[in-house]
């Protein structure tokens, strides 16, 4: 029997864990990207044309998240469950790090997980114009680990 392991949006959701509340899925995710960057650096040696070898530097791990708005923005919704309906004004490179886990599963019984921990806002922006059917509202992030299903 062949594995089918393709996955639509319909099969993908995404779960937001903050320190001291309750995991929030947001079906608003549109999409995620992350890279991992990590320096390398030629170790040379007198008298040799070529490297012989390649140092390991530090690992960065970045990307973006973009969600639709529907009524509220994201940032509402999680200052909401985290100051337990407080009227907070926070930004969100202002939230504490919290994980990602974008889990996906079809009907053949395919299964894939992803995580990403330490995640920490560091730039959001929107673009609101009469083009555009629907809002967006994206943010860029740093985290410190990834763990892969």
């Amino acid at each position: 029997m062949p594995v089918y392991s393709s996955y639509s949006g319909a099969d993908i959701v995404s779960v937001f864990r903050f320190p001291v509340v309750e995991p929030l899925v947001f079906g608003e995710l549109n999409t995620i990207s992350y890279s991992i960057y990590r320096d390398k650096f030629p170790v040379r040696a007198l008298g040799r044309i070529n490297p012989k070898a390649h140092t390991k530097g530090p690992r960065t791990i970045a990307g973006s998240l973009i969600f639709t708005v529907f009524n509220k923005h994201l940032i509402s919704k999680v200052a909401k469950k985290l100051y337990q309906d407080k009227k907070v004004n926070i930004l969100p490179d202002e939230l504490p790090p919290f994980s990602v886990t974008v889990t996906m599963a079809n009907e053949y019984g395919a299964n894939t997980k992803k995580t990403l921990h330490g995640v920490e806002l560091v730039e959001s922006n929107e673009v609101i114009t009469i083009d555009d059917l629907k809002l967006n509202e994206a943010y860029s992030f740093v985290a410190t680990d990834i763990d892969y299903d």
